[in-house]
Formats: structure tokens, C-alpha cells, sequence
């Protein structure tokens, strides 16, 4: 059953339309007269920090140019204030009139829409939750199984349709109470003639504007509560996008609260949330200090669980032919990866902030005591005295961990996203479908985007290609905030740099609108203009109170200017879903175009809108062709990213030594233990092993060496064949056997005796901490050779013996045993030329080592012959599917003639479904090859 709505909604929907459009109407009265004073203002500011900037030209005059320049700045600030308020006084007057009328029409509407839409929301609650609670039961079995389907998006939209019905009751009342009880004196305003700023922000007038703060801050509650609702009813279309950029706004306005005095009708409202999203939870009594760690400790463990993950992400170079792609990756490891560097990035303002309170010895952040407390300054004052005070005993241990932190997710972090980022995002296919050059487009980009399965695509999904770091700047421009905020001790100072940063950053966003979504840009946009005046505001306040007492009249302005912004960021949220979109797109009738610019090119239209489908849609719709399909789609990505020419001149067989040689790698060096000690195709050559990884891409051909102490080097064409004569060289074996017989050894208990000595404590000594030195002898331990990645046959050669049976005597006679220790290459003897040392010949001479490596070499051995062999077959294989010459004489040669593909399939090959389909699929091919001659 559907819920019964009334016949005539307009009834209540109207009074609350007009009484929208009447405050709208007066803000929008208001907006020019402001901007035309904050123009004015920001002139007379930029005329001072010029003027204090041309004071500074040498060091030894910098003191005297900052105190002019100083005073120049605050003229202008005066100036400006003065202009701008002029512009408020009539702005704000319209906007009284206008917040008035829209008021009384607003609450009588509401009234009346409360009382039918309780009645109505009541009944829909009631079918809902019996929806719900049949669904719920569903879900939970799909979620079990994990599949993932549309039942666990009924799930999460019962929830949050079962809590949308009371929010909006609950928001809807406490809102008509709230306007009921402001009244605005408009008559005494209407008659004001007040030309002097400061004078009209201190007369009574404005002072008497007093509604009840704590009755809109439970409004503002509620109102939070319900958006939470909605957005978890339509938690299936979750945009980290627009998370972001609200996460963003609240973080960056979180950081004023701390240091203005804003009123407290402002403070009430908009305080608790911001704090919340900027993980600043002082509201709950915990200090300073204890916050900071328990932000280090979370950290910490984030980010090493992080670069753990990263050790699985795809790596093509790295991991040649055992690389896993995002696609092959399971739902819960991409989710896991995603929840990571979320976490990361939303803890990074406070974090940093944290961290750099605790270098510059912020006060409240060195103190073990609630700063809510009645004798909090003396008891912190007594306290920190007796630790030493700044820069002593253990606010230095503070410093070392709060240094170590900011390293790792202040300043690495954002280097490190950057990183991941230009890894991940998709790289330009320079080339068409037929292999000619092109310029790779922003919509390719965007079309690129949508089919991305990276989990960190959302860092840079949602921004232009050449914005795709964007979300390191805004990174950087936290940073740069909190450096401010906390350094500097004049408010004043603090705050017109930040008003300037501020600014920059909404100039930014204005001028480069880096978001692919328009919509995104127009959030970005509100929220950063939303941001500067706040700040302006700020700056008027800290120069006016120095606590919470300035005129309620100041929330009401600042309250209604953040409640416009979110409700416009919502809005425009709510408005970019698609099923919005098309609902809005259905009732207006419009009809979009794309922008594609029509060149039109008879014989390459003909080919990509008939010869090409023709192929590919007879290879996906035939399931003995599936597997040839897939090939040809192999083929066509080689053409997009290698060209024509380079396609073409892949095919040609090159002179009989190189094919030789090719076959040769493929069958006795590719994998690890391969060796070049010569240029690649940049001119260098950064390994000191000179050992690595050998991986082949057959075509077109390319010899990479991923060495184990560094990276990824291509093998030049040019020096291909040195590099395989290199590998036969009596020098090289030698050192390639001494890599395998430790190989034979991975896992084994071998014999090697190794001295060291341990500080161990002494029974009967009256220090406990006092040690004694004991010199251990190990035996017997377990070798290890680890690779550089958790892939099989991955590069890395690092060496290592773990040992638990070491036993010693201290100088008393005291025996020790069961002395634990792990030894490396320098212990081993093991060199970077891997030449016999005594030591590497003492491990692997020993009979009983010896006799493992007779043992287990043969089966290395085998197996890495096996791996080749693998390969090779694999590579033979798909060729026999379906040969790399089809895709050039065949699928992009649209005027070849029926008897020369007849031919070509019949002798070039081997699948008897490829070499029969002139026969089997005579009436198509004969079709499309009429259809190619027409045009």
C-alpha cells in the first residue's frame, strides 16, 4: 500500500514556498551591496600589504618596514571596514525585511505542512518499516554471501528511510518554533540612516535581535541527523567526491573555532560539528596531549597497514607476467585499500595539527590535567615545572614522536598520494583504433575514468586530468593553514593571513574549476566563499570582543550565511544524482547533445561503422570465437598505445641471429637470476648487482630487467644481443650458481657458526637494570632468501639466517642459552659481485649444507625450467588462437578482397573456427564486404 498524501498538496507547500522565496529574495538584495564593500575593503587591504611590502627592501630595515607596513594595513583594514559596512547597513536592511516577512509566511507554512505531512509521514513510517523489516532479513543473506547485489542496497535504504520520517517531524517543529520566537524590529531598521559600520553592529537595534541559541542549535541537530538519514537511504550512491568536499569545508572552518571569539549563537551551532569532522572531540574532556597520542597511535597503525597494502597493488613493470590487475583483485581487498587511505586523508589536518601544537610547545597541549577544570592554569603551571617546561625532559621526547609523525603524514603522505595518483590514474592511448596518432581528449579521460577499478580512483576521479592532484594542494593548503594558526601569537596577524590564503584558494578553485562534474565545482565554489567571509568576519570580531559577548545579530548573519551554503551544497548533491537528473530532464523535456565536433572521414567511418562490428560482434556472439575475441581486443590495446608503424614493424621478422636469440631468453633466462650490466633505454645503469628479474612481453618484443636493489630497465633493441651474449659469459654463470645454491637453501636448517655478543641481565646483581656482556655461539639456523614482492619468481635476493640455539658464559661462569639473533648479507660474506668470500665459502662448503644444496638444487632448478617452458607454451598458444597479423591484414583492412581473406585465414591461421569462417559465415562477411564497396 502507498501512503495517502493530500489532494491538494499546494495547501501547505505554497505558504512555505512564499516564505522561502521572501528571505531569499532579501539575501539576494544584500549579496551585491556586501561584495561591493568587500571589494572596496580588499583594495584598501592590498594597498597596505603593498605599501608594508615596499618598506622590506633590505634585511636591516625589514623591523621598521614591518611596523609601517603594519600600520598602512590597518588603515586600509579600517578603510575597507568602514566601506563594507556601508554595504551590510544596506544590505542588511533588505534583508530584515526581506528574513521578516519570509519568517512569519515560513512558520505559518510550516505549521500548516507539519501538521498533514506528520500525519502523512506517520503513515508512509508505519509501511516502511514493515518494507524494512522484510527486506532486512534478505539483505543479511546477501551481505553473508557477499555478492553484493541490489538486496544489500534495499537494506541500507530501509534504515535510512525508517529514520527520515521522524527527523523531519522533529525538524520541521523545532524550525516553526525557532522563527515564532525571533522577532526582527524592521520598522526601527527600515528608519536607521547609520553610515559608520562600528555604529551600526553596536546599536541597539541590532543587539536586540535575541532569539533562543540553544533551541536552533537543537534545531541544527536535528536538521544534521536527518541529512545523515537521507544520505544513508542513498548510501548505494555514495559520491566520495562531494564527501570530500564537505569533509573539506568543516575541517578547514574547525580550524577558526579554537582561537576566535565567535558568538555564541554561532558556536552552539556550528562548533560540536565542526569539531566532529575535524576530529577535534576537546567537548568530551579529553587533554590535548592525551588526544595526540591516541591520533599518533591510530596514525601510525593506519599507515603502516597502508604501505603494507601497497606491497599488493598491481605493478606491471615490477611483476612482469605474475602482475595481478585491480580487476583481479577480490571486493573486500579493494574496499580495504579504499578505507585506508580514506582514513588517512581525514585524519591528516588534525593529526598535523596535533603534532606541530606539541613541537612549538602549545600550552594546553603539555598538560596531563582536564583544562576544564576550576584549578586547571595552576595545577598545569605547578605540574609542567616540575617536568622541565618547554623544551626539557619530556616535552623533548614529545618533539621526537611528534616530528617522526609529521614526516610520515604531514609531509610523505601528500608525496606519497601524489605518487599513487600519477601510477594509477589512466595513461593517454596516443593512438586510434586504427593506429594513427591522436590527441588523447578529456572525454577519453573521463570514459577512461568510469571503466577504472582502482580503489584510490576517488583521490583523483571526481577532478580534470591536468587537476588530478588536486587533492595534494588542498593537502598543502591545510598545512599551510595550520602552520598559521598555531604560530602565530598575534590573533589580528594570524587571521589576515589566513583571510589571504583564504582567498587565494577560492581564486584557485574560481579560475581553474578543477572538478570534471560541474556540480562539484559549484560546491567547491560555495564552500570556499562561504570560508572567506567567515574569516572576514572573524577579523571584525577579534578586533571588537575578546570573548563570546558580541550581539546575537552577528550568529544570525553568520548562521544564516553557513545554513545558505549547506543548504545550496546539499541541494546541488541531491541534484547531481543521476535518477535527479533524469526525473528533472523528464519534466522540463530538454534534450542534450554531445559536443562532438563531426569530421567526418568517409573510409575511416566505414571501417570503424562497419568492418570493425562486423568482427567483433561475430567473435562475441560465437562461443567457439570468445577466446579469439579476446585476443583481438589484446591486439587493438597494443595498437592504441604502440601505433600503426610500430604494430607493422613488430611483424616483420628480424634477421635470423635476433629470432634465435629471442627464442634462447624466452627459454633459459627469463625469470629471476638474469643479469646485464650495461645501459638501458635511458642511458643508465643504477643497480650494483647488476641481478634482477628478466621478463618478456613477445610483442612487440620487449627484454625488461627488474633488478633487485633498484627497478624496472628495458634492454635497448640495440643491446639485446649483447645482453644475451652477456649471460653465456663464464663469469656471469658463477655468479648465477652461487644465487641458486643459496636459492637451494631457502627454508633449510643450515650449519654456520656465528659469534656475537648480547647484553644479558645477571642473577644476584642488586641493579636489575645492570648487564653483563655474554658472547653466544649460533649453529644452527634457518636460511631465508626474500623477495622484493609477494609475487611468485618476484625480483629481490635478500639473505638472511635466523637463529634461537645460541648459548654463551658470561666472565662468572653463568651459562646462557636459547639466545635468539637474525644475521644478514655483511654476517654471510655475501658481496654485490657475488664472488666466493671465506665466509660465503664456509656456508656453502660445509658437507651438511653441501649435501642440501645436491639435494634441492636439482628441483630449483627444475622449477624455474618449468616456468619458462610455461610461458612459452602460454605465448604459442594464444598465437595459435588467433595470430598478431589478424588485427593488421585482416580486421583493419577493410578493402581487402574476399579470395585474399580466404587465403590469409586458410594459411596464416591455425584455429579451424578463425580459418572457416569465409565458409561458415558467408552470408555476413559477404554483406559487410558489399556494404565496405558501396562506400
Amino acid at each position: 500500500m502507498n501512503p495517502q498524501w493530500p489532494n491538494n498538496p499546494n495547501q501547505w507547500i505554497n505558504p512555505f514556498q512564499q516564505g522561502i522565496q521572501q528571505g531569499w529574495n532579501g539575501a539576494q538584495q544584500m549579496v551585491p551591496q556586501i561584495g561591493h564593500g568587500m571589494q572596496q575593503g580588499a583594495q584598501q587591504i592590498g594597498h597596505g600589504i603593498n605599501q608594508m611590502g615596499a618598506q622590506m627592501p633590505t634585511i636591516p630595515q625589514m623591523g621598521q618596514g614591518i611596523n609601517q607596513g603594519v600600520q598602512q594595513m590597518g588603515q586600509g583594514i579600517n578603510q575597507g571596514a568602514q566601506q563594507m559596512g556601508q554595504g551590510i547597513n544596506q544590505g542588511a536592511q533588505q534583508m530584515g525585511q526581506g528574513i521578516n516577512q519570509g519568517a512569519q509566511q515560513m512558520g505559518q507554512g510550516i505549521n500548516q505542512g507539519a501538521q498533514q505531512a506528520n500525519q502523512v509521514i506517520q503513515q508512509g513510517a508505519q509501511q516502511v518499516n514493515q518494507g524494512a523489516q522484510q527486506g532486512v532479513q534478505a539483505a543479511r543473506q546477501g551481505v553473508r554471501a557477499f555478492s553484493g547485489d541490489i538486496r544489500d542496497a534495499l537494506q541500507r535504504t530501509g534504515h535510512g528511510l525508517q529514520a527520515v520520517p521522524q527527523q523531519v517531524s522533529n525538524v520541521a517543529q523545532k524550525t516553526s518554533n525557532v522563527f515564532q520566537e525571533i522577532t526582527i524590529p524592521t520598522s526601527e531598521i527600515s528608519k536607521l540612516s547609520i553610515t559608520n559600520f562600528q555604529d551600526f553592529f553596536d546599536s541597539a537595534d541590532f543587539k536586540g535581535i535575541q532569539p533562543n541559541w540553544d533551541e536552533v542549535g537543537e534545531v541544527y541537530t536535528k536538521s544534521i541527523a536527518a541529512v545523515g538519514a537521507l544520505i544513508a537511504a542513498a548510501g548505494w550512491a555514495f559520491d566520495f567526491v562531494k564527501f570530500d568536499l564537505f569533509r573539506d569545508f568543516f575541517q578547514i572552518i574547525g580550524l577558526f573555532f579554537s582561537g576566535i571569539a565567535w558568538p555564541k549563537g554561532f558556536g552552539v551551532v556550528w562548533g560540536k560539528i565542526t569539531g566532529a569532522v575535524s576530529v577535534d572531540l576537546s567537548f568530551i574532556h579529553i587533554t590535548p596531549l592525551v588526544w595526540f597520542w591516541i591520533l599518533w597511535s591510530i596514525c601510525a597503525i593506519l599507515f603502516i597497514l597502508f604501505r603494507v597494502r601497497l606491497r599488493k597493488d598491481p605493478a606491471a613493470l615490477l611483476d612482469g607476467h605474475e602482475a595481478r590487475t585491480w580487476t583481479d583483485r577480490s571486493r573486500l581487498e579493494l574496499l580495504w585499500s579504499t578505507a585506508l587511505i580514506t582514513l588517512l586523508i581525514s585524519l591528516y589536518l588534525p593529526m598535523s595539527r596535533s603534532a606541530l601544537q606539541v613541537i612549538v610547545c602549545y600550552e594546553p597541549q603539555q598538560t596531563s590535567y582536564d583544562e576544564n577544570s576550576d584549578d586547571f592554569k595552576d595545577s598545569y603551571k605547578s605540574e609542567f615545572e616540575k617536568k622541565g617546561g618547554c623544551w626539557h625532559a619530556v616535552h623533548i621526547v614529545h618533539i621526537i614522536f611528534a616530528a617522526l609523525i609529521m614526516l610520515v603524514i604531514t609531509i610523505y603522505f601528500p608525496i606519497l598520494t601524489l605518487k599513487l595518483i600519477q601510477r594509477n590514474k589512466p595513461q593517454p592511448r596516443l593512438f586510434d583504433q586504427e593506429g594513427q596518432e591522436k590527441q588523447y581528449t578529456d572525454v577519453e579521460y573521463r570514459r577512461d575514468l568510469d571503466k577504472d577499478k582502482c580503489p584510490y580512483k576517488f583521490v583523483y576521479k571526481g577532478y580534470e586530468r591536468k587537476w588530478s592532484g588536486y587533492k595534494a594542494i588542498i593537502m598543502a593548503i591545510k598545512l599551510l593553514l595550520i602552520v598559521v594558526v598555531i604560530s602565530f601569537t598575534s590573533l589580528l596577524a594570524q587571521i589576515s593571513v589566513v583571510l589571504g590564503i583564504v582567498f587565494v584558494f577560492a581564486l584557485i578553485s574560481f579560475l581553474s574549476a578543477p572538478f570534471i562534474n560541474r556540480t562539484d565545482d559549484k560546491i567547491d565554489q560555495s564552500a570556499r566563499v562561504t570560508t572567506v567571509v567567515t574569516v572576514i568576519f572573524g577579523l571584525i570580531l577579534a578586533k571588537k570582543y575578546s570573548d563570546s559577548s558580541a550581539p546575537s545579530a552577528y550568529s544570525i548573519i553568520l548562521n544564516t550565511l553557513h545554513a545558505v551554503n549547506i543548504f545550496l551544497m546539499v541541494l546541488l548533491t541531491i541534484a547531481s544524482f543521476k535518477f535527479c537528473q533524469k526525473k528533472w530532464k523528464n519534466c522540463t523535456g530538454r534534450i542534450d547533445f554531445s559536443e562532438k565536433k563531426f569530421d567526418y572521414n568517409l573510409p575511416k567511418e566505414r571501417k570503424l561503422r562497419i568492418w570493425h562490428p562486423f568482427w567483433e560482434s561475430l567473435m562475441s556472439h560465437q562461443e567457439n570465437l570468445i577466446p579469439a575475441y579476446e585476443r583481438l581486443r589484446k591486439m587493438k590495446e597494443i595498437a592504441s598505445y604502440h601505433g600503426y608503424e610500430e604494430y607493422k614493424a613488430a611483424l616483420i621478422p628480424p634477421d635470423e641471429e635476433i629470432v634465435h636469440e629471442r627464442v634462447w631468453v624466452q627459454k633459459a633466462i627469463e625469470g629471476v637470476d638474469g643479469f646485464w650490466d650495461g645501459m638501458d633505454e635511458n642511458n643508465e645503469l643504477k643497480s650494483k648487482t647488476c641481478f634482477g628479474k628478466v621478463w618478456i612481453d613477445p610483442f612487440p618484443f620487449k627484454c625488461t630487467i627488474v633488478y633487485d636493489d633498484s627497478g624496472p630497465a628495458v634492454i635497448p633493441d640495440e643491446l639485446f644481443l649483447p645482453f644475451c651474449r652477456r649471460n653465456r659469459e663464464e663469469d656471469v654463470l658463477k655468479k648465477r650458481k652461487i644465487r641458486q645454491k643459496l636459492r637451494a637453501l631457502n627454508g633449510e636448517t643450515v650449519f654456520f657458526e656465528y659469534v656475537e655478543t648480547h647484553s644479558k641481565s645477571k642473577k644476584g646483581f642488586e641493579d636489575e637494570n645492570k648487564k653483563a656482556a655474554v658472547k653466544f655461539t649460533f649453529k644452527y639456523g634457518v636460511l631465508t632468501v626474500k623477495a622484493n614482492r609477494d609475487v611468485d619468481w618476484a625480483a629481490g635476493f635478500n639473505v638472511t639466517i635466523s637463529y634461537s640455539d645460541g648459548v654463551g658464559d658470561d666472565d662468572s661462569g653463568e651459562s646462557f642459552k636459547g639466545e635468539k639473533t637474525t644475521i644478514g648479507h655483511a654476517e654471510i660474506g655475501i658481496r654485490d659481485d657475488f664472488t666466493y668470500t671465506p665466509e660465503l665459502q664456509r656456508l656453502l662448503k660445509n658437507p651438511e649444507n653441501k649435501k642440501l644444496i645436491q639435494q634441492n638444487l636439482p628441483s630449483f632448478l627444475d622449477e624455474a625450467q618449468a616456468y619458462r617452458d610455461g610461458l612459452v607454451e602460454e605465448r604459442v598458444q594464444q598465437e595459435t588462437i588467433l595470430s598478431n597479423g589478424f588485427w593488421l591484414f585482416i580486421f583493419n583492412n577493410d578493402r581487402i578482397s574476399r579470395e585474399n581473406l580466404t587465403i590469409y585465414l586458410q594459411e596464416h591461421e591455425s584455429d579451424e573456427a578463425i580459418s572457416r569462417i569465409p565458409e561458415v559465415h558467408e552470408e555476413g562477411l559477404e554483406l559487410s564486404l558489399l556494404k565496405t564497396r558501396l562506400l
